[in-house]
């Protein structure tokens, strides 16, 4: 591993880069105010032998970590004692790869190999924890970005293009780039809990999140019907409702409150933003003079929690929607944690989850 290998990986992966500046100075690596400069840093570097290898194992341990703990889009399932013995089994079993890249997890695999994959996930790894307790899953899929651009006809010059988009007045292209997507899976025997993460790194909306949800559960589901027990085809994910946890959140007095939706009893809608994701809405007297003024029901909340001397902020988001609260049991079974840059951070969050 190399300087330049282990920044290309990070390069690929595309995290973002105000969580990857906190990460490098974290580990007290050189940093910049963006890629091209990033690299041209790294490029110049004159450090001796045993720095360079110092520097590229803490880059790779960045992009490790960012795997394992960058943005996620988290569910829960719950399980009764009855299937206790469905997940001591699967902590104990040997699973078998359904993908093997050329270059170790957790590597990007080449373009040539990610054709090679579907969007469906695929194991490349299981690893069990220290108190084999639990066991982590990790998949690899395919995942698309779509880029839009809009050409006004009048602008072009060619005499092709000019014939083809006769009486036409724009243009619009769209391009599809396919990327890596790493999601993984925690299996919690002791407490009877099932974790999906997955990797939201490039997913753009809730929307798509909750499909790449739904792909890992039909993934996860069909390995462990095949590999462990016949029994996972009828077994029921009950998932965690977090609905409640965000009154919880609002009234905890850790972390700063940057985004909140909520109706009022008048029958109006309220979605609070921090400009910038910065401050605390509870330090905002219009905001606290609102919430005293009539019963509101909260539906969606984002806290900022602050880490390392404010050098790193991690994001807790529940994205609910004004109609979840209109049901008998309002439900929102899907949280997404954003910019931890260890694992540490994540845990914290994982724990005002569960």
């Amino acid at each position: 591993m190399t300087i330049q290998s282990a920044l290309a990986k990070l390069r690929r992966r595309q995290p973002n880069f105000t969580t990857l500046r906190a990460a490098l100075e974290h580990n007290e690596l050189p940093t910049s105010n963006g890629w091209a400069g990033l690299e041209r840093k790294y490029g110049d570097l004159q450090v001796p032998a045993m720095t360079a290898s110092s520097y590229a194992s803490r880059l790779e341990k960045i992009y490790r970590d960012n795997v394992e703990w960058g943005n996620k889009a988290i569910q829960f399932a719950v399980f009764e004692q009855k299937d206790s013995a469905l997940l001591t089994k699967a902590i104990a079993h040997s699973f078998v790869r359904e993908y093997t890249p050329t270059v170790a997890f957790p590597a990007y695999v080449s373009d040539q190999e990610l054709s090679d994959l579907t969007l469906r996930p695929k194991l490349v790894a299981s690893e069990l924890n220290t108190t084999r307790t639990g066991v982590t899953l990790y998949f690899y899929s395919r995942a698309y970005e779509t880029e839009r651009e809009t050409f006004a006809v009048d602008d072009m010059k060619d005499a092709v293009s000019l014939k083809r988009f006769a009486g036409y007045d724009q243009v619009v292209a769209y391009r599809q780039l396919i990327f890596q997507r790493i999601d993984s899976v925690y299996i919690d025997a002791k407490n009877k809990r099932i974790e999906f993460r997955v990797d939201g790194t490039r997913l753009k909306t809730t929307d798509r999140m909750v499909e790449a949800l739904k792909e890992l559960k039909v993934a996860f589901r069909e390995l462990m019907s095949n590999q462990v027990d016949k029994a996972w085809e009828k077994v029921s994910f009950t998932l965690v409702n977090f609905f409640p946890k965000i009154d919880l959140l609002y009234h905890d007095k850790n972390g700063h409150l940057v985004e909140l939706g909520h109706n009022t009893a008048a029958g109006s809608i309220n979605h609070g933003k921090m400009r910038g994701l910065k401050g605390n809405m509870k330090d905002d007297p219009s905001h606290v003079a609102s919430m005293s003024a009539s019963a509101t029901e909260k539906f969606a909340i984002q806290k900022a929690y602050s880490y390392y001397k404010d050098l790193s902020i991690v994001r807790l988001k529940i994205p609910g929607k004004s109609a979840d609260t209109g049901s008998a049991t309002p439900t929102v079974n899907m949280a997404i944690v954003e910019d931890c840059i260890d694992g540490k951070q994540f845990e914290d969050m994982m724990q005002l989850l569960r």
